[in-house]
């Protein structure tokens, strides 16, 4: 059982995180690498770990579900966010991998399982990559491509997959002028929380969450994105959630990922969406789209437990921890109505509100 502040299993890190609640319990995947690592160096290498519990509170480590794959197959370098869906009679788990000596091009593969604890890889992997009609896809020289962290659903009968993505760059944009716009990203992103510069000029702003369906979980149809409001550079760990006839669409992102015409809403951590039904305008929840900021709520998710909503975070740093934290956070209650969506983050969570 994990201890204070939350969950990761013993000498690892722990992030980016899904749910599934199969058999009476709570079933957690989640990003793993070595605690002895870097901070940012765990990205690369990272597999999926998994975890049961009653209560979202109390976690048992079950081992690792999935990992790279040999060297020179697609996935060699590193597994990193997906989600997990039951879905006619069996789970199906679509992934984002990295391979080795392809830079940071990301492609989605996919898993399935019967149990939830073995997972096969599919053998004609990956099954679904940017489309270079709508996203942006690698150039010669510039191996990088955004697609990433798959959230599944179904939608008219169909699997439908939300991928965090980025829009297909102007066809006048030089390899050059992408480049530096690139590395000026991960100069922000280094700089984390001290990160005062945001993005600007017609490159910013291309942050969108895609959208791929399926009718057999093999063969998908990538689609012009769902939602692209022109304001952030990248979305992560995009969910989609639906309450009171409207849609939720939630998602993480980083200071350094807002256009600098928006600096009122340049904040860390979970954001979000709504809309009163498929086809209508997107709103920022809020107001401002800003849900809960700070380093203890990204990647957060939603999820139902005893009759309440209640969302879970993934804390980069808490205050019994020393430098980063790595941990899955505690649940804490959730307010919903349209329009509006708060999260109580505080240090009695909804573990001792029952």
């Amino acid at each position: 059982m994990s201890a204070s502040p939350g969950y990761a299993p013993p000498g690892m890190f722990a992030w980016d995180f899904w749910l599934v609640e199969a058999g009476g319990r709570f079933h957690l995947f989640h990003l793993q690498a070595p605690r002895k690592l870097h901070p940012e160096l765990r990205h690369f290498r990272a597999s999926v770990g998994h975890a049961v519990s009653d209560d979202l509170c109390h976690w048992q480590q079950r081992g690792t579900v999935l990992a790279a794959g040999p060297r020179g197959s697609w996935d060699d370098r590193c597994i990193w966010t997906g989600s997990i869906l039951p879905w006619r009679g069996r789970f199906w788990f679509l992934y984002t991998a990295l391979q080795r000596g392809h830079g940071l091009v990301q492609r989605i593969g996919l898993a399935v399982s019967d149990d939830l604890e073995r997972f096969v890889k599919h053998p004609h992997n990956p099954v679904l990559c940017a489309d270079p009609r709508w996203y942006q896809t690698r150039r010669p020289g510039l191996p990088w491509e955004d697609w990433r962290d798959p959230w599944l659903c179904v939608q008219g009968g169909r699997l439908t997959a939300l991928i965090s993505a980025r829009l297909a760059p102007p066809k006048q944009t030089s390899t050059l002028r992408l480049g530096l716009e690139q590395l000026r990203e991960l100069v922000r992103l280094a700089a984390g929380p001290r990160c005062t510069s945001l993005g600007s000029g017609h490159l910013a702003g291309r942050g969108c969450i895609a959208v791929a369906r399926s009718t057999d979980g093999v063969s998908w149809q990538v689609e012009e994105p769902m939602f692209a409001p022109g304001r952030y550079d990248m979305l992560e760990c995009p969910q989609l959630y639906t309450a009171h006839d409207h849609e939720l669409l939630l998602f993480s992102t980083q200071r350094g990922w807002l256009r600098r015409s928006w600096p009122q809403c340049a904040q860390t951590g979970a954001h979000a969406w709504w809309r009163e039904a498929e086809r209508r305008p997107w709103r920022p929840v809020n107001q401002s789209g800003v849900v809960a900021a700070g380093k203890a709520a990204y990647g957060t998710r939603l999820q139902r437990y005893a009759g309440r909503l209640v969302a879970l975070s993934w804390l980069q740093t808490a205050p019994e921890a020393a430098g980063f934290c790595g941990r899955i956070g505690l649940p804490q209650p959730v307010q919903l109505r349209p329009g509006r969506l708060a999260v109580a983050h505080s240090s009695a969570s909804s573990c001792t509100r029952r």
